[in-house]
């Protein structure tokens, strides 16, 4: 599943750790990176965020989390220019020497910013969402994050999950109804 969330949590120590550990483990995540002194937990998770979210809101912990989606942008024909595409689709780019990693980014409202950044892998980016319409200069990871008591933010954290969903979606559309030869993919793209 391309969705993902990266949660960092530091339980109340009245709360129990033990029993935050418990709660996240029936919320089915299996990844998870845990500090007993330090009553720290992180969790990379994949798969349905929202019930997700909704699952581990009970426990009482300060929150950060980011929530992603990671995408492949497949191109059948090897000339086409990835910045022609992406521009194609709705995206201001951003000039290369500015960004290694920020490729593309689009304003969706006054609230919110779709942010595209590359990966190592060539064919693999992931979409984020920022909080506000203008983009600073340098963009920090921390500026993905959605920070404060868990049962808080997790409506806002649905809220960017929504948006990115939809942003998929209209991707995916846009890419169809354009004449051109592109496939906004979900797994790895197959050379043939």
């Amino acid at each position: 599943m391309p969705f993902q969330l990266l949660i960092d949590l530091t339980v109340d120590p009245l709360y129990g750790f033990v029993k935050a550990l418990r709660i996240i483990m029936e919320c089915g995540a299996e990844n998870i990176k845990s500090d007993s002194e330090r009553l720290f937990i992180h969790i990379d998770w994949e798969g349905n965020n929202k019930e997700f979210i909704q699952c581990i809101s009970r426990i009482n912990a300060l929150a950060s989390v980011e929530p992603r989606y990671r995408f492949y942008v497949c191109l059948y024909d090897e000339n086409m220019d990835l910045r022609k595409v992406f521009k194609s689709l709705g995206y201001s780019l951003i000039p290369s020497a500015l960004s290694t990693r920020v490729f593309a980014y689009r304003k969706l409202d006054e609230s919110f910013t779709l942010v595209v950044e590359k990966t190592s892998h060539k064919d693999m980016f992931i979409l984020r969402c920022v909080q506000g319409r203008v983009l600073p200069y340098m963009l920090t990871p921390s500026m993905y994050t959605i920070y404060g008591k868990l049962s808080d933010i997790s409506t806002q954290v649905l809220k960017i999950l929504e948006l990115l969903e939809r942003e998929l979606h209209r991707l995916r559309h846009e890419s169809e109804k354009l004449s051109i030869s592109i496939r906004i993919s979900d797994s790895m793209c197959v050379v043939s």
